[in-house]
């Protein structure tokens, strides 16, 4: 049987999204079932078989031997990648609205095609910094998508920063400020990091 590996709220770092995160030497892929839930990758993903993956980011080739096993959620793949079946994972679901848009408005191919473009870079995730040992790194960037920031299966952030609920703690902070602001005065919010 293929060994199990579980990740979870965790930074998987190869340097670079062409080295592999994940995998066996000189083999198509690795012999193992990957469990990854709120985790960011950096690297080509390898395996036997992805048994669930959930709330991620894949910045790199995932290349799954078992299409048929297993699901991936609320996750940001990146393009070329063969994975199981996917649900509400980005960019599939910028791709599918400009779909219907092209067939809704008969837009030329010509022009299909670039709207596929821009929306497949607009919604790939921003990071403040990806240099291992920076107080920022991979944290998603103020300018990251809101399909992204928004992603997971709660509207939290997709990524190994899943857990710290930033949109909601900010949008619980807006509700405050505007409580608590005396009249006449305009008041904001800075994020320092």
């Amino acid at each position: 049987d293929p060994c199990r590996i579980y990740i979870c709220d965790s930074i998987v770092d190869a340097t670079s999204t062409n080295s592999i995160a994940l995998g066996a030497p000189e083999k198509l892929c690795a012999f193992s079932i990957l469990d990854i839930r709120r985790t960011t990758v950096f690297g080509q993903v390898q395996t036997h078989a992805i048994e669930l993956a959930e709330n991620c980011i894949f910045m790199g080739v995932i290349t799954d031997c078992r299409r048929q096993q297993g699901c991936m959620r609320f996750c940001y793949v990146t393009e070329g990648s063969r994975t199981p079946k996917r649900f509400e994972c980005q960019p599939d679901l910028v791709e599918r609205a400009v779909l219907a848009l092209a067939q809704r408005e008969n837009l030329p191919n010509a022009q299909r095609l670039a709207l596929l473009r821009q929306e497949r870079s607009r919604v790939e995730p921003e990071f403040n910094s990806t240099r291992y040992g920076t107080p920022t790194y991979c944290q998603l960037s103020d300018e990251c998508a809101r399909d992204i920031t928004r992603g997971a299966d709660d509207e939290s952030e997709m990524g190994a920063f899943h857990d710290l609920y930033q949109p909601q703690r900010a949008a619980n902070l807006r509700a405050r400020v505007n409580e608590y602001t005396p009249a006449g005065m305009t008041a904001g919010i800075i994020f320092a990091s």
